[in-house]
């Protein structure tokens, strides 16, 4: 969670010192799928079984927890359910929303790149980067309140918004596989 946090304060620092950035999104550096790959502990392709938001211990944040019905594995430790923890949700009438952070849904099928946390519960490597949400054979990530930078010419750029085009289902699971085995 502390890393989380420290993530949060950097990327809000950051989107502070950028005007050209949407005041309603969170900062991120696009990440390639080589470098999702890289940076995740695993990736998966799971269904959403519950979702459930509640407050911290210590009543300064509302958290999610979802439940996942693991399907396969491409990368890291098998598991057949695991246990997703994200910052943001709703308790009663009280919401802390994270923009950029992924919506999921109970009964969605989804692809995730996934961090190992504390007492095996997981986090998602990189926002809303980190969740493919699968619709039949084709996958899309929801990039809705990330402002995505890349760098060019040693400068970072804010990239302009626009949906992600879908992309095969088989092709997202063979390039992760190809990269898992290092070609």
């Amino acid at each position: 969670m502390r890393f989380r946090q420290k993530i949060m304060g950097a990327a809000l620092a950051l989107a502070l010192s950028l005007s050209a950035v949407d005041a309603q999104a969170t900062t991120a550096l696009l990440l390639t799928r080589a470098q999702l790959v890289q940076r995740s502990d695993l990736v998966v392709r799971a269904t959403v079984l519950s979702i459930e938001s509640s407050w911290t211990e210590d009543k300064t944040a509302i958290v999610t927890t979802t439940r996942l019905k693991v399907s396969g594995t491409l990368k890291g430790r098998q598991a057949s359910e695991l246990v997703l923890r994200q910052l943001g949700g709703r308790v009663g009438e009280e919401a802390l929303v994270i923009p950029g952070e992924a919506r999921l849904e109970v009964g969605e099928e989804v692809v995730l790149f996934l961090k190992d946390g504390q007492g095996g519960v997981v986090g998602l490597t990189a926002m809303a980067q980190a969740a493919y949400h699968v619709r039949g054979d084709k996958v899309q990530r929801d990039m809705e309140g990330l402002q995505l930078m890349r760098m060019v010419g040693g400068k970072l750029r804010p990239m302009p918004h626009k949906p992600e085009p879908r992309e095969a289902l088989a092709k997202l699971m063979a390039d992760v596989v190809r990269i898992v085995r290092g070609r």
